[in-house]
């Protein structure tokens, strides 16, 4: 497993198993304390891992995954897949939004 951490500069690990994204500074709304750590929310998660690139199918199941814990919201999936629609390919953000949220393959 590779485990991911902001920094606000960059650092060179050790370990192999560490991942640091460098950003100046996270805005509030992107993360939140949980059990004492600070967390990203799922939809900074969502948004890192399609700016990244990410397989299209595993951000879905992620996505799934958020929405069924009332983690994510479709109007804010919806907004989060509007910047990667044409990226991955797909018309329009709420497109793009209906298919990581599954809706394709309910309708199936």
């Amino acid at each position: 497993d590779v485990h991911e951490f902001y920094v606000t500069r960059r650092r060179q690990p050790r370990r192999t198993d560490l991942r640091l994204r460098v950003r100046p500074a996270l805005p509030a709304r992107d993360w939140r304390v949980v059990d004492s750590l600070p967390v990203c929310t799922a939809a900074r998660i969502v948004s890192d891992l399609l700016a990244d690139r990410e397989d299209e199918s595993a951000v879905a199941r992620i996505c799934q995954d958020a929405l069924r814990a009332d983690l994510l919201t479709p109007d804010v999936l919806e907004r989060v897949a509007e910047a990667h629609a044409e990226a991955y390919g797909h018309g329009s953000g709420p497109a793009f939004a209906a298919t990581l949220a599954g809706a394709e393959a309910s309708r199936r």
